[in-house]
């Protein structure tokens, strides 16, 4: 979209200095999806085994399901929990007001997200699906030194398609026009993504990108 922009950044490597409230927006952002998506009335992501044989032991400070282990009926109820613990305390950079409507904010955004796809047809395969495989030479197919390793948020099918869905989120417009699309296209991340759901056998076809544009309050 601008020779200059790709200049500064892919041949000079300047980028501008990323936003710590973004950042920390985006982060919170993708975890109450993870939240929100997990199984209802199932054992909650604390539970962990101490001991090797004994039963797994809930976290007591777990906010999800309160140290019972158990993840609540509604996943609604855990994003609140959780959203509460983690802006318990504004940062001194903040006011209240700011970090309550910050918190609100996703709150609000995740209702409509859940009512914007409530009447969709995809069905879920695989959520927080990790990996760590072997990178392959793209002439021999030999595996080279090197493994590859991530975590692919979703994949879902939608009739007889087959796709990894991306949570993305910015605070910047995403119009159609908008050089976020732009920006997207070269996303080596989701690329590493599709590559990996083939050599799991997850097989796919294509990527959504599922791109959240936080309000302007």
């Amino acid at each position: 979209s601008c020779p200059f922009r790709y200049y500064y950044q892919y041949i000079l490597g300047l980028v501008p200095i990323e936003d710590t409230d973004s950042q920390r927006i985006g982060t919170n952002w993708h975890r109450i999806q993870e939240i929100a998506n997990m199984e209802p009335g199932g054992g909650c992501e604390c539970l962990t085994e101490d001991v090797p044989g004994l039963m797994p032991q809930p976290n007591p400070n777990c906010p999800l399901c309160s140290g019972t282990g158990r993840f609540p009926d509604d996943p609604m109820d855990a994003v609140i929990a959780h959203l509460n613990q983690t802006y318990a305390t504004p940062p001194l950079s903040k006011t209240i007001e700011e970090w309550e409507t910050e918190k609100i904010i996703l709150l609000y955004s995740l209702v409509g997200y859940q009512w914007w796809y409530q009447d969709t047809e995809y069905k879920t395969e695989q959520l927080e699906q990790k990996f760590e495989i072997p990178l392959l030479s793209p002439i021999t197919g030999r595996k080279l030194q090197a493994n590859i390793r991530g975590k692919i948020d979703r994949v879902f099918s939608a009739g007889s398609n087959r796709f990894v869905h991306e949570y993305k989120s910015t605070g910047k417009g995403i119009d159609p026009d908008s050089t976020y699309w732009n920006h997207l296209t070269l996303d080596t991340q989701t690329r590493l993504y599709t590559y990996a759901a083939n050599q799991l056998g997850l097989g796919m076809c294509g990527v959504l990108y599922d791109v959240w544009s936080k309000p302007v309050r």
